[in-house]
């Protein structure tokens, strides 16, 4: 498991992993042609919220407001990237329910249940695709990465004791960690409450290439 600079700290985050059910959510909207969406700053949950809300469930750009390639660049990477598409999916309620663990037991969706925002943006990088994926939830008590664990474990290809591995190492805001070495997860140390996390995979990226593209664009979200 890479990581940037920081001991793990199993109690916290094991205890915050324990709210997120083994399935995750087909919440992620469908992708698709759809009404016209402008890139808005997203330096915290409720901005990343509101660029999801104004781009709607199949928005024509990436919601937030992001330079990939400048990004590859600063990882080493040169070339273009052009965007493909984008999808975005909003809860339906502003804030997380008291219990999120138990509103699912009754029934509540996880991104309900969360009152999550999910954002996922796609661009060419030569012949492969590059997936970069922003979760936000207005509540600080959760790290918003553990909602996308299980795609994190699927596409970094982890088995389920390096899945245990992971989340003891997870990063604190403001870090990347890799999960394997072709998928970089990382925290936004933003402004206001809640917590926001990014995850980046494919574009032929991994190793260190990829933990420094996904720093360069933890840096735009930053703004």
């Amino acid at each position: 498991m890479t990581h940037t600079s920081r001991a793990a700290r199993p109690s916290r985050v094991a205890r915050l992993a324990t709210l997120v059910p083994t399935a995750l959510l087909g919440a992620v909207a469908m992708a698709g042609c759809g009404a016209e969406s402008t890139a808005i700053e997203a330096s915290s949950a409720e901005k990343v919220r509101t660029a999801a809300q104004v781009a709607g469930e199949s928005p024509r750009t990436c919601p937030v407001t992001l330079n990939v390639a400048k990004a590859l660049r600063a990882g080493g990477q040169a070339g273009d990237a052009t965007f493909t598409e984008a999808t975005a999916s909003v809860s339906t309620s502003e804030k997380p329910a008291e219990d999120p663990t138990q509103a699912q037991v009754d029934g509540t969706s996880l991104i309900d249940a969360f009152a999550a925002t999910f954002i996922e943006c796609h661009y060419a990088v030569g012949e492969k695709n590059l997936k970069v994926s922003i979760v936000a939830t207005p509540t600080s008590e959760v790290n918003a990465l553990f909602l996308v664990l299980p795609t994190v474990q699927k596409d970094a290809q982890l088995a389920s004791a390096q899945v245990q591995g992971f989340v003891e190492t997870a990063p604190a805001k403001g870090e990347v960690v890799l999960a394997g070495d072709r998928v970089a997860t990382s925290r936004l140390d933003g402004r206001g409450p809640g917590d926001v996390a990014l995850t980046l995979t494919g574009g032929g990226l991994s190793g260190e290439a990829l933990t420094q593209t996904a720093q360069a664009l933890l840096q735009q979200l930053r703004g």
